[in-house]
């Protein structure tokens, strides 16, 4: 599916299970909603001694469930639990075969 954030940046999203719902990326599976481009996001990953290292900043791309790229980080975090996502950008589906009914049935099952 490809996505448009404010409609300006377009970005492709590989996952079926992410669709758009209230102008926010919207993961079907964990029933939570994604951050995008431009949207502030903080969270935290586990260090090797059990404890929590938490990190913050502006998304690049999208997140996908525990997977987050940052602005300015060259490798993106793959184990993080998101605690928070301010969601300044607006996303819309912009590919018309997106069956907008069809995933809103997805989003509220």
């Amino acid at each position: 599916m490809i996505i448009k954030i404010n409609r300006d940046t377009t970005i492709d999203v590989n996952e079926s299970f992410l669709i758009v719902k209230d102008n926010k990326l919207y993961n079907t599976k964990t029933k939570k909603y994604e951050g995008v481009e431009g949207d502030i996001i903080t969270f935290y990953i586990e260090t090797s001694n059990g404890g929590k290292s938490w990190a913050r900043g502006y998304v690049e791309g999208y997140t996908c469930g525990n997977n987050i790229k940052l602005r300015g980080i060259d490798t993106p975090y793959v184990a993080a639990t998101i605690s928070l996502i301010e969601h300044i950008s607006s996303v819309t589906a912009c590919e018309d075969t997106v069956n907008a009914e069809e995933e809103l049935k997805l989003a509220m099952a």
